[in-house]
């Protein structure tokens, strides 16, 4: 008697294990789907605001001006 009931208990705990298993892997793609789509958005905000901490990016926006060049046709045969 004692023996069937608990052959019984472990069926019913393999049935239930196995269950809780499937619904903590679903929950657990649910959760971290939400964490990614929030905290991702939230730590691109200070890195797009601070994105140059190593001051790697020139100041101005690199334009110089050119150097006047004669128009003349003996500069130009001067380039080779």
């Amino acid at each position: 008697m004692i023996r069937g009931l608990m052959s019984g208990a472990r069926r019913v705990w393999r049935i239930w294990s196995r269950g809780v298993r499937i619904f903590g892997t679903g929950l657990m793609f649910v959760v971290l789907t939400i964490i990614y789509w929030t905290m991702v958005p939230v730590l691109w905000l200070p890195l797009r605001i601070f994105s140059d901490p190593l001051s790697l990016k020139a100041k101005s926006g690199g334009w110089r001006q050119s150097e006047q060049r004669p128009a003349g046709l003996d500069w130009m045969k001067r380039q080779g």
